[in-house]
């Protein structure tokens, strides 16, 4: 799911950019929790802040008296027509106003600092049926590498366990995405290095209680470069997308494994000799796994890439290279409305935040555009609401500050209801936020924050979704 940090580039589509190296400060302090100030405020970019609410404010009576009938109040317990939701309370810091419009209500935020002296980052999170959330990224030993990094968090943002995984190789060995099965087993994938000169791409299957169950990773070959960015669970089978380098070509490898063996069922490359595919996204649905990411055509142009394969046995349904210098980074499908890619327009450190809602015959609906003149911005995550709605979380830049994490709430109309934004007043650099799920009654998004004297920390906040 979803490139993430100016510094590692985790999951961009740009498979050299995975090697650079981190920096940080040393952290002399073990593995910590702390939790961080979750004030609501109406500011947009301030600590701690909910962001702004946007669209109209309902009135408290709505329609008219009609006789032996009172009219709907809000704060009844009850949605009445003008009411975008009503929980009979008047606490505006719950995610839903005295008002009866949708607010950014913040349930928590904890920050985890490895202590390993070096960078912590997140770069997926997932949420089982019972509200337990996992936390999947990197975690550096200064001096040594980087090392998989998977954390099990209560619904109240209590640590739970945490483990990490290694390579034989030494160092640049990241996880990008995770995956919750039927069963509540957790499935992590990315990079590992198992020998000084491969890398390689591998899936772990863990129990709940962080147990490893099974691991699966890519033959070892000198001459290749592989990397799963996205995971789904469909159908009794983990499925894994990202890219693999052979020197002469980048293309999209889609695995897919049973579920409880580990097994690999089917494989099959999405691109050709002389093409670059690089998958960043995956979803289920229908029978068929949905992907999206970026592409190079016969001209060398890169576009957005956008392709379908049945879930059973890996034929193809479709691949299409689209618009030039797009790249989506995840997508989240509604059945009756179509689909809604989020991702960034523009290259390098020119870039702007994208989200665009397409119908399911694929014609474009609406589109959000946001942005700063020479700044990198790009949504990295999105998750589909019940209302026809989305959330998306990514990163948004300012002038004098590198990016401060963006999570904003989006109707079925492509209207913002609520925004929230945060920068860590110690350093005011590198706050992102990357991955994105849903759970029992709230939302977790998972990043990164850069703090004074640490490097970046582990970031994860909880939002109320009434």
């Amino acid at each position: 799911m979803r490139p993430h940090s100016a510094l590692t580039q985790l999951r961009c589509p740009t498979l050299a950019l995975a090697l650079i190296a981190l920096s940080g400060c040393p952290k002399d302090d073990p593995f910590s929790v702390s939790e961080t100030d979750a004030t609501a405020d109406t500011g947009p970019t301030s600590f701690g802040t909910t962001g702004t609410s946007s669209g109209s404010t309902s009135p408290t009576t709505t329609g008219e008296e009609t006789s032996g009938a009172p009219s709907p109040v809000c704060g009844d317990g009850t949605i009445d027509d003008g009411e975008a939701c009503d929980d009979q309370n008047d606490d505006d810091d719950d995610g839903c106003t005295a008002a009866c419009t949708l607010a950014a209500g913040i349930k928590w935020t904890r920050s985890f600092d490895g202590g390993r002296g070096g960078d912590d980052i997140a770069t997926d999170v997932a949420v089982d049926s019972s509200g337990r959330i996992y936390v999947v990224g990197v975690t550096e030993r200064a001096g040594e590498g980087q090392d998989q990094l998977v954390l099990a968090l209560d619904s109240d943002g209590g640590l739970l366990w945490e483990r990490t995984f290694a390579g034989d190789g030494g160092g640049l060995d990241h996880l990008n995405s995770v995956a919750v099965g039927d069963d509540n087993a957790v499935y992590v994938g990315g990079t590992e290095r198992p020998s000084a000169e491969v890398v390689t791409a591998s899936i772990r299957k863990l129990d709940a209680e962080g147990e490893l169950i099974w691991s699966y990773a890519d033959p070892i070959d000198s001459d290749l470069f592989t990397t799963v960015e996205g995971l789904v669970f469909s159908e009794g089978a983990i499925i894994g997308v990202g890219a693999e380098e052979t020197g002469e070509s980048v293309h999209c490898p889609v695995r897919s494994l049973d579920a409880s063996t580990g097994d690999l069922l089917w494989e099959v490359d999405v691109g050709g000799e002389g093409l670059f595919t690089s998958c960043i996204g995956v979803t289920a649905h229908g029978g068929s796994i949905h992907m999206v990411g970026v592409g190079s055509d016969a001209e060398g142009v890169n576009r957005d890439l956008n392709a379908e394969l049945k879930t059973a046995d890996g034929s193809v349904v479709s691949v299409v290279l689209g618009e030039e210098a797009y790249v989506w980074n995840d997508l989240a499908v509604h059945p009756d409305l179509g689909r809604t890619r989020v991702g960034r327009q523009g290259i390098g450190l020119s870039s702007d935040l994208v989200i665009r809602r397409s119908d399911p015959q694929g014609s474009e609906l609406w589109t959000v555009n946001l942005g700063s003149a020479d700044l990198a911005d790009q949504a990295t995550a999105v998750a589909a609401l019940d209302d026809g709605g989305v959330l998306v979380a990514g990163s948004l830049s300012k002038l004098g500050q590198l990016a401060n994490t963006f999570v904003a709430r989006y109707d079925k109309a492509g209207v913002e209801l609520w925004r929230s934004t945060y920068d860590n007043p110690g350093l005011s650099l590198d706050d992102k936020a990357r991955g994105l799920d849903l759970g029992p009654g709230f939302a977790v998004v998972a990043g990164s924050e850069q703090v004074l004297g640490e490097g970046h920390n582990v970031w994860v906040r909880a939002f109320f979704m009434p």
